[in-house]
């Protein structure tokens, strides 16, 4: 069987993976009468577990990006199509709000793998935050928050941004500490910068671009990271610990709502550390 082949044979067995997910979860949804999110997150989840085996499936960039935009369109159809929505696309569209989240999440894939050029830390470490940081603090938050701050769709909650922080913490320290010839001091550090700054991401964002924004500043701020010695990277963690000081310090004295106030924050941060 030549390369080719086998390519088309992943592509179809991946988008085949996804679709049996995605009817899956629709059949579990009625049949137990599931709550929104949690059929949402087990579809984000179940996602997320498909697309971290793709750097060990291609090695070519053309059936990623093929798969992509199959992916992609693939949910544009169940936004769009009355009868798809109504029944398969029940287990990605159920929640009361607005959110392009399902189709963001295969081209953030497809961009991840472009970028990494074969780096499959650069690849994994950001989506492991996007698929189970992500996942934690949605559901943490609609079932256990209590204290909850101002966004543009509503409100979130601290409980759901603390467990984004410790799952975000644990998805970037393992992989590291595991794969990688990084100081212990060096990946305790930027494990830290890493939960802070797509905790902060996770804080701002609408209408699902977090599952845009999150694994690909948090792609461009670890390889950032990963050339700082320990020094630069304890003064990062102070800088960004000061801002988030900073900005609640300052709550009060502005009209902006809470996750405005965050976005000046990250906005900042990011210039002066991506930018230089």
């Amino acid at each position: 069987m030549n390369t080719f082949v086998q390519n088309l044979l992943l592509v179809a067995l991946l988008g085949g993976a996804v679709a049996g997910l995605i009817a899956g979860v629709a059949v579990l949804q009625r049949r137990r009468n599931l709550h929104p999110e949690i059929a949402r997150k087990l579809v984000h989840i179940g996602a997320g577990l498909i697309a971290l085996s793709i750097p060990w499936l291609f090695s070519e960039v053309w059936p990623v990006i093929l798969l992509t935009v199959l992916a992609s369109a693939a949910m544009v159809l169940l936004k769009s199509v009355r009868a798809l929505r109504d029944g398969v696309g029940q287990a990605t569209g159920a929640v009361l709000r607005k959110t392009l989240g399902e189709v963001l999440f295969p081209i953030t894939a497809g961009l991840l793998f472009v970028w990494s050029a074969g780096d499959k830390l650069l690849y994994s470490i950001p989506l492991l935050i996007l698929t189970f940081a992500d996942a934690s603090a949605a559901l943490i938050g609609v079932f256990y928050g209590v204290r909850r701050y101002t966004t543009d769709e509503g409100a979130k909650t601290l409980e759901g941004s603390l467990a984004f922080f410790q799952v975000a913490f644990l998805a970037t320290l393992t992989p590291l500490l595991l794969f990688s010839l990084t100081g212990r001091v060096e990946v305790l550090l930027i494990a830290l910068l890493m939960a802070l700054v797509s905790m902060l991401l996770d804080a701002i964002a609408w209408w699902g671009i977090d599952n845009f924004l999150i694994p690909v500043l948090s792609f461009l701020a670890l390889r950032a990271f990963l050339k700082m010695p320990v020094e630069l990277l304890g003064a990062q963690l102070l800088l960004t610990l000061g801002l988030i000081a900073f900005v609640i310090f300052w709550r009060k004295r502005t009209t902006l709502n809470d996750s405005a106030i965050l976005a000046t924050a990250i906005y900042g941060y990011l210039c002066w550390t991506l930018g230089g």
